[in-house]
């Protein structure tokens, strides 16, 4: 019965971590899907978002740069974001990593789920809520990057206070410079759904 299984211990945490590693190394034939998922998901919320007094984000692919151009970043940092406001020349260009932002939290997600006693049902539906999750993160962190570079202009796009601006910074110190966040939220998101689900399977019968 399910209720005899450990949700956790050294075996499955030995296969989640197996699984990991694999979907690490599958990172060359997962990019395009991952970085095309993180694009049209950002396009189709932030990209239809003004923030403020008329900031506007569009998310595309990178431009090929230079051989050495920012070095210090890989190729995974393939998602450039422009950032242009109403009434002012130019734009403004970054670049997010779809891999870190998105992919690798759910591989971390996927193995703890697939390493779970869960039934083949309750997997899928922990796989389906996880991932709408990571990737509610992801978009997330793509907003705090947004409004906290806007507001780097004082009077373009906001008009923040002190108190505003303290918990602006505060967000995106917290939530987006804060790298182990990418694995501690899917890690809590299979903290949550895997015990639930469990227990309403158990308390079903």
């Amino acid at each position: 019965m399910l209720r005899s299984e450990p949700l956790l211990s050294w075996r499955r945490l030995v296969g989640a971590c197996a699984l990991v590693l694999l979907g690490v190394l599958a990172w060359p034939l997962m990019r395009a899907s991952a970085e095309a998922v993180f694009r049209g998901a950002a396009t189709a919320t932030l990209g239809e978002l003004t923030f403020g007094m008329g900031g506007h984000v569009a998310f595309l692919p990178a431009k090929p740069r230079a051989p050495r151009e920012r070095y210090d970043e890989d190729d995974s940092w393939s998602t450039r974001v422009e950032l242009r406001i109403d009434g002012a020349e130019g734009r403004y260009g970054i670049r997010m990593n779809a891999r870190r932002l998105v992919y690798l939290p759910c591989v971390v997600l996927v193995a703890l789920v697939l390493a779970s006693p869960l039934s083949a049902q309750r997997k899928v539906i922990a796989l389906a809520l996880g991932a709408a999750l990571v990737l509610a993160s992801a978009l997330l962190s793509a907003w705090l990057t947004a409004a906290w570079l806007f507001a780097r202009a004082p009077g373009l796009v906001y008009a923040l206070d002190g108190f505003e601006q303290r918990l602006l910074d505060f967000g995106y110190e917290a939530w987006v410079t804060a790298l182990g966040n990418r694995f501690i939220v899917p890690i809590m998101i299979a903290a949550v759904l895997i015990p639930a689900l469990a227990q309403r399977r158990a308390s079903a019968r």
